[in-house]
């Protein structure tokens, strides 16, 4: 059982959870699924019938090839360089990771390692999305 209010969601057996992002006012969802992530985030995906509205189409295209040496090449000849913030975030990453490898299975170091690989993998990913989908 859940309901859905002004950014909050109602979970039987959880109460009250603030909802952050995604739509402003309150909706009317289907389902819900709640999963949590190797780096201990919490998200909640709603099932919400919406009705399509058709965008007007003005006979161009274009194409994209996804590359190494530049993140995006379209047909027009415009590249689009990639951001410099994954060189760094890939370092860090080499660094914590080569510690983890040298944790002992079952020790308190190595169960503290690993929360800080995740939330470096999920740090860099999401910023390596929020590049991708803004402007």
């Amino acid at each position: 059982m859940f309901r859905t209010g002004e950014r909050v969601l109602t979970l039987s057996k959880v109460g009250p959870v603030p909802i952050h992002g995604g739509q402003g006012s309150a909706f009317r969802a289907q389902c819900v699924t709640v999963g949590k992530d190797a780096s201990g985030r919490c998200f909640a995906s709603f099932v919400v019938e919406v009705k399509p509205t058709p965008l007007a189409a003005n006979g161009q295209a274009v194409g994209i090839h996804l590359g190494l040496a530049s993140l995006a090449t379209t047909s027009d000849g415009v590249k689009v360089a990639p951001p410099g913030f994954l060189r760094s975030a890939l370092q860090r990453l080499r660094r914590l990771q080569r510690n983890l490898k040298h944790r002992p299975r079952g020790s308190n170091r190595l169960s503290a390692a690993r929360p800080k690989v995740a939330k470096l993998h999920a740090k860099a990913g999401d910023r390596r999305l929020g590049h991708l989908h803004n402007p």
